[in-house]
């Protein structure tokens, strides 16, 4: 299946097309009622974190590009193999009923000691009964008709295509570092329930987990050990506090799937202090109430419902329209009669995804300088007005794309500069700071994406998925 031509038209249509802005200059936004830094607009970030995806499997195939990557953006649709072989890629929907596995275990094993030829020999786990996984579940692309609108986005504003996770783990780690600049190597190990009892909630990760809970911590390398699943140490939320800036974590209720990633629940200085009740916010559609009604704090960190989380085994297709869903809240902000409550002319929301989902790709990480590997690439796309971007009023242009390595350190740093926190002293000392990615100096914020586009974009892709014979009565819910 192919995007509508209609819907291609007006897509292009409108991303050539100059909207009128409704902002200010940078130094007109640095009078607001901001904390941040001087000389930046930025008044409010929003970091958003998907699941499980890597650049290959999100950007390998853009409606920008008649099928092939996305331009500019270092990608392949061919994999290398363990056996020095190489294979396509495939297109591999996101409502598919199955996930590589990507335990720690099976990152290392798709790393291979930087040789990054193991990913054909990683299983899958299959989420829905009589449903069987092709031979080589890790080795696909998301067609490109179900990413238009992160592509939209991208396009309009900025990518990284050397963005990494911190380190080859998986979900529970990834949204640590991106909170703390560190964390454990895996998801969780519940311990086996005794005959008395019924078995532990395996939806609840962090100091709520049941007794014996445990995760596996580096030691020398890719070596691990049993570790806590529920941690004592710094975090961003402490360097707000510190400085008096207010923030928000939005996710989900602890004991549900969406709440089983939430950071802040495996950080006992925050789950049983009283930011447990004022500071982390169920559910996490909260934040665009909060846009809408002139609420939203300097930092919010928002974690996604499971079918819109973009993770693969779950039959939904919802990550897409999900992001767009708060982006047209910043948009429509611009009608707002306060201007400290015009959102868009002085917010960054970060999206990046938490680890790489088993998912195939194919650039080597980097190491840090204690020698270990970094994970595997994921996106990040910076959307704002103020993000470095090649956007033309009228005309085509080739997207800003940013090949400057860095990992989860840099969104945790990128906020610890503008708002001049100093430092946690973990994966943010070293980090770069995401200045390729803005551009303060131009005169006025680049118009939004028109809100026709991105409804139109979310209606084709979701109206695909609900055509696939595993997810008929599921996706609905999306």
């Amino acid at each position: 299946m192919r995007l509508p031509s209609s819907l291609w038209g007006s897509l292009v249509a409108a991303l050539f097309a100059g909207v009128a802005p409704g902002g200010a200059s940078a130094a007109q936004l640095e009078g607001l009622a901001g904390r941040q830094v001087a000389g930046s607009p930025i008044a409010h970030v929003i970091v958003v974190i998907q699941e499980n995806r890597t650049l290959d499997n999100l950007f390998g195939s853009s409606v920008l590009n008649g099928g092939k990557g996305y331009p500019g953006a270092d990608t392949t649709q061919s994999a290398l193999l363990h056996d020095g072989s190489h294979a396509a890629l495939v297109p591999i929907p996101f409502e598919v009923p199955y996930t590589p596995m990507h335990l720690h275990k099976y990152l290392d094993a798709e790393w291979n000691g930087g040789a990054m030829n193991g990913f054909d020999t990683d299983p899958a786990e299959v989420t829905q009964p009589g449903y069987t996984a092709p031979p080589r579940p890790a080795l696909g692309y998301v067609p490109d008709f179900e990413t238009t609108l992160y592509h939209a986005l991208a396009y309009r504003y900025a990518l990284a295509d050397r963005m990494f996770s911190s380190r080859l783990s998986p979900t529970f780690p990834g949204h640590q570092f991106l909170i703390a600049g560190q964390g454990p190597a895996d998801d969780p190990i519940f311990p086996a329930p005794l005959p008395s009892q019924p078995p532990a909630n395996e939806n609840i990760w962090g100091c709520d987990s049941a007794p014996g809970t445990t995760a596996a911590a580096f030691t020398v390398g890719e070596n691990t050990v049993p570790g806590p699943v529920c941690f004592h140490y710094d975090t961003l939320a402490t360097l707000l506090d510190r400085a008096g800036i207010p923030w928000k974590y939005y996710t989900g209720a602890i004991g549900t799937y969406d709440g089983s990633i939430s950071a802040y629940d495996a950080v006992q200085p925050i789950r049983d202090g009283p930011h447990w009740a004022t500071n982390v916010v169920s559910p996490p559609a909260t934040i665009d109430v909060d846009i809408a009604h002139c609420n939203l704090p300097p930092v919010s960190y928002v974690t996604p419902p499971e079918t819109a989380s973009d993770l693969s085994g779950t039959l939904g297709a919802g990550g897409p329209a999900w992001v767009a869903t708060m982006y047209i809240a910043l948009s429509e902000s611009l009608m707002q009669s306060d201007p400290k409550c015009r959102y868009y002319n002085n917010t960054a929301m970060l999206l990046t995804w938490d680890d790489s989902g088993g998912w195939y790709d194919h650039v080597l990480p980097p190491r840090d300088a204690q020698g270990n590997t970094w994970g595997m690439r994921v996106p990040l796309v910076v959307l704002s007005g103020w993000a470095q971007s090649n956007y033309v009023p009228g005309k085509a242009y080739l997207p800003y794309v940013s090949h400057t390595p860095r990992e989860f350190g840099s969104i945790i740093r990128y906020i610890e500069k503008n708002f001049a926190l100093g430092s946690l002293g973990t994966r943010d000392a070293g980090a770069d700071d995401l200045s390729d990615m803005f551009d303060y100096s131009r005169d006025a914020p680049i118009p939004p994406v028109p809100n026709s586009v991105m409804n139109e974009g979310a209606k084709a892709a979701l109206g695909y998925g609900r055509q696939l014979p595993w997810t008929q009565g599921v996706v609905d819910k999306d």
